[in-house]
C-alpha cells in the first residue's frame, strides 16, 4: 500500500507503532510497553509549557512588536516566537503535557526557533 499524504502516513505507521508496542507488552511486560509509548513521545516537537502562557504587555509590545503581526484571539493557542528583533504571535495545535513541556501538534515553525517564555 501506498500512502498518498501525511495522514496516511500516520494511519499506517501509528497502527504499526501501537501493534509492536502490544506485542512488546505480550511478550516482556505492561513496562516495556509504557516505556516504548514513552520513547514514541520523545522526538516531537514541543515547547515550554510557559511558552503558551506568555502574553506580551503593551510596553513590550510597542518595543519589540512585530506590527505586521496579528495577535491571536479568543483562546486560540499562540506562542511568541523572535526573530532576534521582534516578536510575534504563532498559532499552534498543542498534543500532550507534562506541566512542564508541552507537544506542538502543528506548529509553523521548525526545531531551534526562539520562543518567548518571559
Amino acid at each position: 500500500m501506498t500512502e498518498d499524504d501525511w495522514n496516511d502516513v500516520w494511519l499506517s505507521e501509528g497502527f504499526a507503532t501501537y501493534f509492536t508496542l502490544l506485542y512488546t507488552e505480550y511478550a516482556t511486560g505492561r513496562e516495556a510497553f509504557v516505556e516504548g509509548l514513552r520513547r514514541s513521545r520523545d522526538n516531537v516537537l514541543r515547547v515550554q509549557a510557559a511558552a503558551l502562557q506568555y502574553h506580551p504587555s503593551s510596553g513590550v509590545l510597542a518595543r519589540y512588536g512585530d506590527k505586521s503581526a496579528i495577535a491571536p484571539s479568543g483562546k486560540a493557542n499562540a506562542v511568541w516566537v523572535s526573530n532576534g528583533t521582534t516578536i510575534a504571535p504563532e498559532p499552534v495545535t498543542t498534543g500532550a503535557s507534562d506541566g512542564i513541556y508541552t507537544e506542538l501538534v502543528s506548529a509553523p515553525f521548525d526545531e531551534g526557533t526562539a520562543v518567548v517564555t518571559r
